[in-house]
């Protein structure tokens, strides 16, 4: 994930424009498992990851905020028990969950810029 934002961060990093478009139309469909808060706290985790690593990709600090993120990620850890398909606290189980993932990306890195998946 991330990979519109390393882009459009790259453009900008080399002087580039980048517009945006009001009368632009998308549209996603969406998987109906998309629904279920397991699959979104999911998803948070990876885009915590995605973001340290595309901040290293683009050599922008990312420690401070990772020290930030695991103050958050130790005080949010008891959402972790919490029953995976549970509305419940689901913002507050995202952003521990995304706190997790990107404490993952910056301090589990490898050289190449690729993380060893589970």
């Amino acid at each position: 994930s991330n990979e519109e934002t390393y882009i459009l961060r790259r453009m900008r990093k080399h002087g580039l424009r980048v517009r945006f478009t009001p009368d632009l139309v998308v549209r996603h469909e969406l998987d109906r498992a998309r629904f279920d808060p397991a699959w979104l706290v999911r998803r948070q985790y990876w885009s915590g990851v995605s973001e340290a690593v595309m901040l290293a990709a683009l050599g922008e600090p990312r420690l401070a905020r990772a020290a930030r993120l695991a103050v958050q990620a130790i005080a949010l850890a008891p959402l972790g028990l919490w029953p995976r398909h549970s509305t419940s606290l689901v913002e507050s189980r995202c952003r521990a969950a995304f706190a997790r993932g990107f404490l993952r990306g910056a301090l589990d890195e490898s050289p190449s810029g690729t993380i060893a998946l589970p």
